[in-house]
């Protein structure tokens, strides 16, 4: 062999090492990767916990969420379903007079009620005074994760 030639061999043989032993390292992600962690870096996660906290929010009326085909569905206590575009959510903010919290289209009226209507915004509300800040934070994430 010429000596570039058995060098880049070398250096090409190293660099293989390094890269497989990384995958089978505890920790090291490699290959093993799904789509949706690249994709979405663990939105399952914030999902899970927006869930747990939906069970016991307005004694269970809103929940689970449910991410497929592109759309976010939010499932009411009587069983109907309501859905959220993922590619048109503009923003998640407080609604008026702190009533709720909501996910808000980017433009238009963009989520399917459990009527048929569609509506700006997909909103999560109880009556009375409520610490919305929880449930916005986890939604703010959730979002933020989804896009990524």
């Amino acid at each position: 062999m010429e000596p570039i030639k058995k060098y880049t061999f070398a250096f090409v043989l190293s660099l293989m090492t390094v890269f497989t032993s990384y995958c089978q390292e505890e920790g090291g992600r490699g290959s093993d990767r799904t789509e949706d962690e690249t994709n979405n870096y663990g939105y399952r996660e914030v999902l899970r916990d927006i869930n747990q906290y939906l069970e016991t929010f307005d004694n269970g009326y809103y929940g689970p969420l449910i991410v497929e085909d592109g759309y976010i569905f939010c499932t009411i206590k009587d069983g109907r379903k309501s859905r959220i575009p993922v590619e048109e959510i503009g923003e998640v903010r407080m609604m008026k007079n702190d009533v709720g919290v909501a996910m808000f289209c980017a433009s238009g009226d963009c989520v399917k009620g459990v009527t048929g209507s569609y509506f700006p915004k997909m909103s999560f509300r109880t009556s009375g005074k409520f610490d919305y800040d929880p449930l916005k934070s986890m939604l703010e994430e959730f979002v933020l994760r989804l896009r990524n």
